[in-house]
């Protein structure tokens, strides 16, 4: 009743200002923050009340003077104002400052920038107050704040990371959020039956986002975003493989199975008579074949070169793309093999035998021994493999062969013969369709005779010169160190002699059978002796009964013998054409040995030996002035006394030293003295005279 009451005083006052003649019209307009008009805006002038009308303009009159003024409206900020009113018209234009913020939020996927329909929860920071809201299929929500308070937003959306935003709306005026989702990322593991390859990722809502990824040894490991996605798979010798992708866990496994484009084929060449290709689905009939070694295989691709393969002995696998090929075979001893064009794929059978059409080469020749023709042989002709072809020489010695062109090792076979040393047993070389003569030398396979050269005693006998002859052939060889020799001889009737320097020679006629062998045929030979012989003495005396060894030069004693009483000795039964040394030991005299000497067939006579004593004997002999010896005389040497002997004669001996000697001499009758030097070379005896008066 009293809002009613003041509605209608403040129509009367209006209806009053209206009628009066001095006051002034005013008129008001309200905006808001955002410079838009307020409607229906209350404007309070002490107990006038205007309303804003839907221009946001209030009017009315007053007397011209200074009022306060109020203006309000829900959901806005109160305004108090003073104006001052004029005699003229007075136009008013104020602000108020909304207390709610409008704002705006728009929802994506951050990796496809796809538009999130998404629910949005609202907390106010301050009252804790909670609300929800969904943005709309376009992903916007438009929403009313309160200002001056804080605001938390939070989005939980399945296969995206928890989204928070934190907003304080003290300052904010009508704006736009753009929220982007990060999606939740997988650990995404590709296990394939391909060793290496390459993975192409592409998005399915975002052409955009490719990713490419090298993968080893069967296995590939990357992350991927949550979503859905497709997959190329490629590699060597499979097909590309398009598979889709729906990734929604923290771990995602695949695996991977990529067909073929590659089989495996087995090539085996062979050598026939005719010329083919065969594909065989097993080996099966192939176990029994040989194959054509040395044989090169050109394998051509659409028409491109794609690989040249040497078969020798072992068949290797080998992939083939699937498409169209060209086989090409050459081998040397088949004419080149060329294939029409041939379609590979998966239904083709893996096993290709190839017949290749031989080619030949023809040998002929003859067997020979010197210069007659011989038949009966066989002559084997192998290639490296060990295979073997073979022919029998006719009764003209001739033969005749036709060979694939390899190379071949040649052997014969014919009881008692053998190819000759200077026969070439190598055929290289050959080629298709050559004719090439080939004569064989072969010789008797001789035979064998060995035995021991040793002397009467059974000593070896190394270098003995053996000789052998069987008609006019004369053959020559020596002994081993062990005395032992070996001879190949031909059969006959033979005459064998053995000789050595310092050995009488001895032969003898030996028959020899055809390919025998005769063992312990040993010669024993005589040895030729010499002698030596003279005589031993000391220089003046012969020196008899003395043992005289006669030596090599390794000092072995070979003889020895015992000198007689006049000194002679002869040593007998010496072995010739050797080097010697005689040596002989006597007490008290100095040891003897000879320099080496020759001893041949000649006898040594007169070899005289003289030994030296050990001692050195020294005469000091006295006589007087008329030279008459003086006997029984007192001699001091080296201050020890002597007496001379009736012949006035002092013998003294001293060990012969490699010294002088030094006596100090005197004869105390005579008062006499003398210092005698001796040199170390003095020859026994020394004789020193003395005449005193």
């Amino acid at each position: 009743m009293r809002k009613i009451l003041l509605i209608f005083f403040s129509l009367f006052i209006n209806f009053l200002i209206l009628i009066g003649d001095d006051f002034s019209e005013i008129n008001f307009k309200i905006i808001d923050d955002n410079k838009q008009i307020v409607p229906d805006c209350t404007i309070e002038i002490g107990d006038l009340i205007l309303k804003t009308n839907a221009k946001g303009i209030a009017s009315s009159s007053l007397f011209p003077a200074s009022y306060d003024i109020t203006i309000k409206k829900n959901d806005f900020f109160t305004r108090n104002e003073t104006i001052s009113v004029s005699s003229n018209l007075n136009n008013f234009t104020f602000k108020l400052n909304s207390k709610i913020t409008n704002i705006k939020l728009n929802v994506l996927d951050n990796f496809s920038t796809k538009k999130l329909q998404v629910s949005i929860k609202q907390i106010n920071l301050k009252t804790n107050e909670i609300k929800f809201f969904s943005t709309n299929t376009d992903g916007f929500l438009e929403l009313s704040l309160y200002k001056k308070q804080k605001y938390l937003f939070e989005i939980n959306e399945k296969d995206y990371q928890t989204f928070s935003f934190n907003l304080n709306t003290e300052d904010l005026l009508n704006s736009s959020f753009l929220f982007k989702l990060k999606r939740l990322k997988s650990n995404v593991n590709f296990n394939l039956n391909a060793k290496k390859g390459k993975i192409d990722i592409q998005f399915e809502n975002n052409k955009n986002y490719y990713k490419s990824i090298l993968f080893e040894n069967n296995l590939a490991n990357f992350e991927l975003p949550f979503g859905k996605y497709q997959a190329l798979i490629s590699s060597n010798d499979y097909k590309k493989l398009s598979i889709p992708l729906n990734i929604q866990n923290k771990n995602s496994s695949f695996d991977v199975k990529l067909k073929p484009n590659f089989k495996v084929f087995y090539f085996y060449p062979t050598l026939t008579n005719n010329e083919n290709l065969t594909f065989l689905e097993t080996e099966d009939k192939l176990k029994n074949l040989k194959i054509a070694n040395n044989t090169n295989l050109k394998i051509y691709y659409n028409d491109k070169l794609l690989n040249s393969i040497d078969i020798n002995n072992q068949i290797a696998p080998f992939k083939l793309t699937f498409g169209d090929y060209k086989f090409e075979l050459s081998n040397n001893s088949t004419r080149l093999f060329v294939t029409e064009k041939i379609h590979i794929d998966q239904n083709t059978n893996p096993y290709l035998l190839f017949k290749l059409k031989k080619l030949y080469s023809t040998v002929f020749g003859v067997i020979k021994n010197e210069n007659a023709l011989l038949g009966g042989f066989d002559i084997k002709f192998i290639n490296n493999k060990g295979d073997f072809l073979s022919t029998t020489s006719d009764i003209d010695g001739s033969y005749q062969i036709k060979l694939p062109p390899e190379e071949y090792n040649i052997s014969i076979s014919k009881s008692g013969y053998r190819l000759s040393n200077n026969t070439n047993t190598l055929l290289d070389s050959l080629s298709a369709n050559e004719k090439r003569e080939l004569n064989l030398n072969v010789e008797e396979i001789p035979s064998v005779i060995t035995g021991v050269i040793s002397t009467l005693k059974g000593v070896p006998i190394e270098d003995a010169n053996i000789i052998l002859r069987i008609g006019k052939k004369e053959k020559k060889f020596t002994s081993k160190k062990d005395g032992s020799y070996k001879a190949e001889i031909k059969s006959g009737l033979a005459v064998i002699k053995v000789e050595k320097n310092g050995f009488k020679s001895k032969g003898t006629v030996k028959k020899i059978k055809q390919f025998s062998t005769i063992s312990n045929f040993d010669f024993k030979l005589e040895e030729i002796y010499s002698s030596v012989s003279g005589i031993i003495s000391d220089g003046s005396k012969p020196l008899g009964n003395l043992i005289i060894n006669l030596s090599d030069l390794e000092d072995n004693i070979v003889v020895s013998t015992i000198s007689k009483n006049d000194g002679t000795f002869i040593l007998q039964n010496i072995p010739i054409l050797k080097k010697y040394k005689l040596s002989v030991n006597k007490e008290n005299f100095l040891p003897f040995t000879s320099k080496s000497f020759f001893v041949s067939k000649k006898e040594i006579s007169e070899f005289n030996i003289k030994l030296k004593k050990d001692t050195l004997a020294i005469l000091l002999e006295l006589k007087d002035l008329n030279k008459n010896p003086i006997a029984n005389e007192i001699i001091k040497v080296n201050e020890k006394e002597y007496v001379t002997d009736i012949n006035g004669i002092l013998e003294l001996n001293f060990p012969i030293k490699k010294e002088d000697y030094n006596l100090n001499i005197s004869i105390p009758k005579y008062n006499y003295s003398e210092i005698l030097t001796i040199k170390q070379n003095t020859v026994s005896p020394f004789k020193k005279e003395f005449i005193l008066k």
